[in-house]
């Protein structure tokens, strides 16, 4: 019995080994190449870089013309040639490749080029010419720090490229500018602090990813080329503001990451117009506020009144708790409106003002006609030489009984000013006829027909 029970142990234990060795094959193999479950033959082939053959993996599909060719960590410093037609993939992962020199005549019909893990440095004019039919290209996780202006040229059916994890601090203009299908860019976790405004004009990109680089600032128009991008990812940069009028070119966007940016979060317009818009996109991720503001809230956190006046000026509400808690939707259009209102308000006080002071004038004037028709002689305002002045107002009725008053016509509606100014010399006399609606301009018309000389006057 106790036999029985040694032997099914080691049994057991053999078994287990066993299997434990044949899933880590699997899992190794699998890992290491990209051979596909649908490829039916894998058989080994020989490939020769620097004058030293090496046997690399070669997986082929039903058809028996579609091949994939693995050389995943052999140390190969150049692209080996593997004398094979009809390659579509060939995968290059974790070699020591240091230069592209024009090696790929016998890939004209590759499609899908694997070169991540290298040590490539650069890219140099013209480097994958001869793939025009190339699809699929991975750079990234190398150590490129120079992209020539002309560094992808011919590959007119590019769709995805990868560039992540290099060295780039800056890219050429015109780099991508003859990649008329490119889709999908990778260019995260670069050196790159800013992009030219042009860079991706004549491109279709509909993914682009520009994450842990160190960018301090995007201009309005670097995406106007864009109409067709559906994600931009912009994380973990130094930027401190996004233009949101830029928005306005990616009208497709459905994801839009800024996380990991510290942001000026202040009460302007394009800010909050920013926190608006992001906020109506569950898949769009805000940036972090320096002053410790919720991105996602400036819209209630920001004064109505500052709103709409600061779309220049960067004074930020650095006390979200003693912000006052008022939406500012449309503040401009409201603040136009009450400007309006008070413009208007003003053009109606001035002209009540106008008016009533007309009134008033004109109320004054008859006044002072009413009380000239009732007296007949006021106080001597100043003495200028002239002994004396008598004027008298009379009415047609009582022209019989005074003497110095003169007839005018038989006009009863009419009333008679005679002035008669004596100097010790000589005396002169002035007689003005006027109607009932005499005026203060009608005596003064009459005074200045006396004399030339200065004379009293009445009030």
């Amino acid at each position: 019995m106790i036999l029985f029970i040694d032997i099914s142990q080691k049994q057991l234990v053999h078994i287990l080994m066993l299997f434990l060795y044949h899933y880590s094959t699997i899992f190794l193999s699998v890992s290491a190449v990209s051979c596909s479950s649908e490829d039916k033959r894998t058989n080994p082939i020989t490939c020769t870089a620097s004058g030293i053959s090496t046997e690399c993996r070669q997986c082929a599909q039903t058809d028996g013309q579609h091949h994939t060719v693995d050389c995943i960590s052999l140390q190969f410093s150049e692209i080996p040639r593997c004398n094979t037609e009809g390659v579509e993939t060939l995968n290059l992962r974790k070699n020591r490749i240091e230069q592209l020199n024009d090696d790929f005549e016998e890939y004209v019909n590759l499609k899908t080029l694997y070169l991540e893990e290298n040590v490539l440095s650069e890219i140099k004019p013209a480097a994958f010419h001869k793939l025009t039919v190339l699809n699929d290209l991975r750079l990234n996780e190398n150590f490129i720090e120079v992209l020539h202006e002309e560094a992808f040229e011919g590959l007119n059916e590019l769709e995805s490229m990868y560039l992540s994890y290099n060295k780039l601090k800056s890219i050429p203009a015109s780099t991508f500018h003859n990649l008329p299908k490119l889709k999908k860019l990778y260019l995260g976790n670069n050196l790159l602090s800013s992009l030219p405004n042009d860079v991706f004009h004549g491109s279709m990109i509909t993914h682009l990813d520009l994450s842990d680089n160190l960018l301090t600032g995007i201009h309005s128009e670097m995406f106007k080329d864009l109409p067709d991008l559906e994600s931009l990812v912009l994380r973990n940069n130094n930027l401190t503001e996004f233009p949101e009028i830029a928005l306005d070119f990616m009208p497709k966007m459905t994801r839009f990451n800024l996380a990991e940016n510290k942001f000026d979060c202040n009460c302007q317009n394009d800010v909050i117009n920013l926190s608006k818009k992001m906020k109506l996109h569950p898949r769009w991720t805000p940036p972090t506020c320096l002053n410790g503001m919720d991105f996602l809230e400036l819209e209630h956190d920001c004064p109505r009144e500052n709103a709409s006046t600061k779309q220049h000026t960067k004074s930020h509400v650095t006390d979200p708790m003693n912000a006052k808690s008022r939406p500012i939707d449309g503040a401009n259009e409201m603040a136009n409106y009450e400007l309006y209102i008070v413009i208007l308000l003003c053009v109606i006080v001035l002209f009540c003002a106008v008016w009533a002071t007309h009134l008033l004038v004109k109320r004054y004037n008859r006044g002072n006609i009413n009380s000239s028709t009732q007296n007949t002689s006021r106080p001597i305002a100043q003495n200028h030489g002239i002994d004396t002045i008598s004027s008298r107002v009379s009415s047609p009725d009582s022209q019989q009984n005074n003497a110095d008053a003169r007839p005018v016509d038989d006009n009863r509606n009419n009333i008679l000013l005679s002035c008669q100014v004596s100097d010790g010399v000589g005396m002169a006399s002035v007689t003005v006829q006027r109607n009932f609606n005499i005026s203060l301009s009608d005596i003064e018309e009459g005074r200045s027909r006396l004399s030339p000389h200065n004379i009293k006057t009445y009030v």
